[in-house]
């Protein structure tokens, strides 16, 4: 049996869509996978949302989780 415990992650972002894209790119290098990663997008006006596409493709399926909010509400 594994000591490793399940990893989650998450991400609050708005209009930072480089930053995101390195840090998605950075957990794909992890020792240890994360069983889920939630990015809560703030409303982002950027192309966050086409970064977030593009990474699914990185992870397992269900892994990334993409919750769009309709306003910013802040971090």
């Amino acid at each position: 049996m594994s000591d490793t415990q399940p990893l989650a992650i998450v991400i609050v972002t708005y209009n930072r869509s480089t930053y995101l894209a390195d840090l998605l790119r950075s957990v794909t290098g992890l020792h240890t996978p994360p069983w889920r990663i939630v990015v809560v997008d703030n409303a982002s006006t950027d192309d966050t949302q086409d970064v977030l596409a593009e990474a699914a493709d990185w992870f397992d399926d269900d892994v990334l989780v993409n919750h769009r909010l309709e306003e910013n509400t802040g971090g």
